[in-house]
């Protein structure tokens, strides 16, 4: 699963004069109603009025995300310009940031989705016109629909956009379906009626879809934090990405994960010469991969979209996973065996785990299953719940220099640990140990 986060912003315009008596509108509010007026032709399926104030130039970049647009059910659009530099004149307009903000019809109003261009602007014959545009990509990506050709799939609970030509795409969405009605039966928060599913054909257009983050993995939830003065903190562009490929190649799968692999995997397990990072036997994460059916690898990812409303960016990356396997019913039993031949649990540790958002490999996940069991079987499924949701009590604030989010995690953890269930990192790696064993028996 990808996090991502997003401070909000503050309106900021230098320059430039601004009618405040009631009489003709200033400049700044004539580009607003301008870019308001073009919002609403793109959300009425009307391409050509939103480019019409455009000059050649900028249209040919912005083209693409006007015709994509009319593929794909878009509820509301706003254009709001945050940054820009007025003359004096109060004629042209230089350094401007855009968000293009969007939300798709029936999903969730707060499931917003934006990205963000960068405008020049000249008044010209008593009319704004955009005479550069570009897409700012140090932020979010374009959405697929304006990088290509897009189809749009419904069921009753999700929304989905694959490119055209993809097929099993009736077959995902009732898997879907039949993942979402598993995982009501144990969730006590109130789900989502619409999710966004993004589904791709093969390895190549999974990671177009969900980016960097995408690695090996078979699905992935993204969603990006933001903030704003006077708002909590809240977990916008939800969306589901999934590698049908992958996924649905053997829909009826269980990995043949039994105890004698030392001879067919091969290699050995163990940290590298230098200490510090984990050598995996060859082969051994790809099987363990493996070892969900397609069901579950949904009902997993819709447990993180489940859980997004209570996760923070504080929130460590292994009580996130463990979260989303225990609501995914999972017990990766294959993957303790495997873990446990080669030794591979000894050598790792919350403290260790406990910094990062993200879990990298099969066997991470599989000690966080084990660990999530434990605590759950344990102590009760509701206090590991308190535990989960008491993240949020750390929220990032000030500077991220002076407060790295790794230590905020790490910290986070290791008091939750202490307050709720009276054990530090240490005991729970032995606690988790000993439940592995116990549960290989």
């Amino acid at each position: 699963m990808g996090l991502a986060w997003l401070a909000g912003a503050c309106a900021k315009t230098t320059g430039g004069p601004v009618d405040e008596a009631g009489g003709e509108p200033g400049p700044r509010q004539a580009v607003d109603a301008m870019l308001r007026q073009r919002a609403k032709a793109l959300v009425a399926g009307d391409a050509e009025a939103y480019l019409a104030p455009m000059t050649p130039e900028a249209r040919a970049v912005e083209e693409p995300i006007a015709r994509g647009s009319t593929a794909v059910p878009l509820a509301d659009v706003s254009l709001l310009m945050d940054e820009a530099d007025f003359n004096d004149a109060g004629t042209a307009v230089t350094a401007a940031r855009l968000d293009f903000i969007y939300r798709y019809k029936d999903l969730p109003e707060d499931n917003l989705f934006r990205f963000r261009l960068l405008y020049e602007l000249e008044l010209r014959d008593g009319a704004w016109m955009v005479t550069s545009s570009r897409h700012d990509d140090s932020k979010t990506p374009l959405p697929i629909w304006a990088r290509g050709p897009v189809t749009v799939a419904k069921s009753a609970h999700f929304l989905a956009l694959h490119r055209p030509g993809t097929t099993r795409v009736d077959e995902s969405l009732k898997l879907a379906e039949t993942a979402r009605v598993k995982l009501l039966e144990g969730l006590t928060l109130q789900p989502e009626q619409i999710h966004l599913l993004l589904l791709a054909r093969d390895q190549a257009e999974y990671r177009d879809m969900a980016g960097d983050g995408a690695g090996s993995s078979l699905a992935q939830v993204s969603y990006v934090f933001r903030s704003s003065a006077g708002h909590p903190t809240r977990a916008e562009a939800r969306q589901m990405v999934v590698n049908l490929a992958a996924v649905l190649q053997n829909p009826d799968r269980k990995a043949d994960l039994g105890t004698d692999h030392g001879s067919e995997l091969g290699g050995s397990a163990g940290r590298d010469e230098g200490g510090d990072e984990l050598v995996m036997p060859e082969g051994l994460v790809e099987k363990l991969e493996n070892e969900l059916v397609p069901a579950q690898v949904f009902q997993h990812e819709l447990g993180h979209l489940a859980l997004s409303r209570v996760t923070r960016e504080s929130t460590t990356g292994w009580v996130v996973e463990g979260g989303a396997m225990l609501l995914a019913d999972e017990r990766r039993v294959g993957s303790w065996q495997l873990g446990s031949l080669f030794g591979i649990y000894e050598q790792l540790s919350f403290a260790e785990l406990s910094p990062s958002p993200n879990l990298t490999n099969a066997i991470a996940y599989a000690y966080a299953n084990a660990a999530v069991s434990y605590l759950v079987e344990t102590f009760g499924e509701k206090k590991f719940w308190d535990f989960y949701r008491d993240f949020k009590e750390y929220e990032p604030s000030g500077s991220m220099e002076a407060h790295p989010l790794e230590e905020l995690r790490a910290d986070a953890t290791h008091r939750l640990l202490r307050r709720i269930y009276d054990m530090d990192e240490k005991q729970l790696d032995e606690k988790t140990r000993e439940y592995i064993k116990k549960a290989i028996a």
